[in-house]
Order: C-alpha cells, then sequence, then structure tokens
C-alpha cells in the first residue's frame, strides 16, 4: 500500500512540475509591441522587409532579424541576429500576425514600436 501511495504522489508532483513549465515557459513567436503598451504574439506574416537606407534598399527576410525598433530619432533600427544593425526606413504600411489561435490581426505601422523576432 506504501508503495502505491508513493507512486501516486511521485505521477501527482509531476503532473505539478509539467504545468508549472508549461505556465512559465515564454511563448515562442514574434512579438509586436504596440504604442500603447499592448503585446501581439504570433508569427509576422510578411515573407521580406525592405528598408530604405541612404545608400538604396534592402531586403530582409524576418528569419535572420532580432529585432526592428520602429520611429526612433534617427530612423528604424533593424537589427540581425548576428548583431548587425542597419538603420533607415521600414517601408511596411500595417503588419499583419497570425496568432497561435489562427486569428490574423493587422496593425497600422503607426502603433508598432517594436518587433521582436523569436524565430
Amino acid at each position: 500500500m506504501a508503495s502505491v501511495r508513493i507512486a501516486r504522489a511521485l505521477v501527482a508532483l509531476g503532473a505539478v512540475v509539467l504545468l508549472s513549465i508549461a505556465v512559465v515557459s515564454p511563448a515562442r513567436g514574434d512579438v509586436l509591441i504596440l504604442t500603447n503598451g499592448a503585446h501581439l504574439v504570433g508569427q509576422l506574416d510578411a515573407p521580406q522587409l525592405s528598408v530604405l537606407t541612404s545608400d538604396g534598399v534592402v531586403q530582409v527576410a524576418p528569419k535572420d532579424l532580432a529585432e526592428v525598433r520602429l520611429g526612433t530619432i534617427g530612423g528604424d533600427v533593424v537589427r540581425y541576429r548576428t548583431g548587425l544593425a542597419v538603420i533607415g526606413l521600414v517601408d511596411q504600411p500595417r503588419y499583419a500576425v497570425r496568432l497561435a489561435s489562427g486569428q490574423t490581426i493587422v496593425v497600422e505601422r503607426r502603433h508598432v514600436s517594436l518587433i521582436n523576432f523569436g524565430r
């Protein structure tokens, strides 16, 4: 009987540990931080971003990016995963984000302050 109680206690403890890990683990995905402080987590629906720089247009794949900070004093800052940064204007009037629920939300550029890429 004691071994059955110990086994049940271990199973219950294991379930609690797994649930706590699931609750604490951050979601993997892209995070759009809006100008009002709200966060949207999902997948940015854009195969390429065009960045207009003083040297011309740079096409960037989101999978290569760490973050994009929009509307800074010097322009938009596009930071690659390698640490390299490009400053210019991201030519994207709207951003579409697919949420985990399958819903797609479209946000106008003026409402987005930062995009963190979690791919």
